[in-house]
């Protein structure tokens, strides 16, 4: 039994299948006709609950079945307010990874124009597809959900920021000297204090061009759009734009 205690909102889907849970409805065929919701709507909020480590899954003789495996605290939507960045941004990751089903197949995204909470979702699934580098341009960092994922990733994959110094930063200019700093130990930096555009590659054939910088409040307070890609001529009109910006620092030659 963990001892960490979550947040689960009244009148969600999670808090509607919390509530069948607690009454013994276990079973998948069962939650979805006392929930009433969808197939997908369910496995969603199963699929949240399941990475929120409220609940955790068990197959028994080919069915799946569910049990309450953490502790959590109800609350109203009228208390966002008073939430933490952290469960802010936890908010958004899950409604985000909604986009995913919970076997962790993707859903496809037919879509090329990205806004709000599909941009966030393409984000992260092009992150984790990543097989050899990735490139990002952000004119301002802090900690949050992307950063610690790019970190991690940068720990496997040959990772490129291009982002402003910190002293051109007059914005919560520490948090950004901080995770740059995290960054300088594994990734390769460009520094340009005029960069403005927000833009992310995957191994040179996938990009999104959009408007989220890497920060707290771009990923869960704004409404962000941007555009997904796979065209060689972009491709290689934004490796020629990141060329004819400033040198490379190699983390491996830096003090």
């Amino acid at each position: 039994m963990s001892t960490k205690e979550y947040i689960v909102w009244k009148n969600t889907w999670r808090h509607r299948v919390l509530k069948k849970l607690e009454k013994g409805k276990l079973d998948w065929n069962s939650l979805k006709k006392e929930t009433k919701l969808s197939p997908h709507s369910l496995n969603s909020a199963l699929g949240g609950l399941q990475r929120s480590k409220i609940i955790q899954k068990k197959i028994v003789i080919g069915k799946t079945y569910y049990e309450i495996c953490g502790k959590y605290t109800v609350k109203s939507q009228k208390e966002t307010k008073n939430v933490s960045k952290e469960v802010e941004e936890e908010q958004t990751i899950e409604k985000l990874l909604s986009k995913v089903d919970v076997s962790g197949q993707e859903i496809p995204l037919t879509a090329k124009p990205l806004a709000v909470d599909v941009l966030s979702a393409k984000y992260s699934i092009l992150v984790n597809e990543a097989e050899e580098n990735i490139i990002v341009v952000s004119p301002f960092l802090d900690e949050n959900t992307y950063t610690g994922k790019l970190l991690k990733m940068a720990e496997k994959k040959k990772l490129l920021l291009v982002t402003r110094t910190p002293e051109s930063v007059s914005w919560r200019r520490q948090e950004h000297q901080d995770m740059l700093d995290k960054f300088s130990k594994i990734a390769h930096i460009i520094k340009d204090d005029k960069i403005h555009a927000k833009i992310l590659m995957v191994d040179k054939k996938k990009c999104i061009i959009s408007s989220m910088n890497l920060t707290s409040n771009s990923i869960v307070k704004s409404k962000e759009y941007g555009i997904y890609l796979e065209s060689p001529d972009v491709v290689n009109s934004i490796l020629e734009f990141i060329d004819g910006l400033g040198e490379i620092e190699n983390p491996e030659t830096k003090d």
